[in-house]
C-alpha cells in the first residue's frame, strides 16, 4: 500500500521506514490513560476507535498525527499523509 501511494520502490520505502521507525517511542497507556475521557469527547461523533491516538496526541503534546485517516482532520487535529513526509524527507538527503 505504501508502495503504491508513495510512488517509491521498496529499498526507498524500507529506508525511509528505518529512519522514521527510529524516531518512534511507544507510549505506555499509564502515561495517556488521564487524556482518555477528552479524547472521547472528540471522537465519539467521528471515530471513537480513534480515541486511544487522541489521546497519546495531547499526551505528548503532539504537533500532529501522521495518518491518511481523514478523521483527524473533522476532529480539528493537525494531520500529516504518509507520503508527504516520506517525499519530504526524501528532499533533505
Amino acid at each position: 500500500m505504501i508502495a503504491k501511494k508513495s510512488g517509491l520502490n521498496l529499498i526507498e520505502i524500507d529506508f525511509i521506514l528505518s529512519l522514521i521507525f527510529s524516531q518512534i517511542n511507544l507510549i505506555p497507556k499509564e502515561n495517556y490513560s488521564k487524556f482518555l475521557d477528552k479524547a472521547l469527547k472528540i471522537t465519539k461523533e467521528v471515530d471513537i476507535n480513534d480515541a486511544p491516538f487522541v489521546a497519546v496526541y495531547f499526551a505528548v503534546k503532539a504537533e500532529g498525527i501522521i495518518s491518511y485517516d481523514k478523521d483527524f482532520d473533522k476532529m480539528g487535529l493537525k494531520r500529516y499523509v504518509p507520503k508527504d513526509l516520506i517525499n519530504s524527507t526524501l528532499k533533505m538527503l
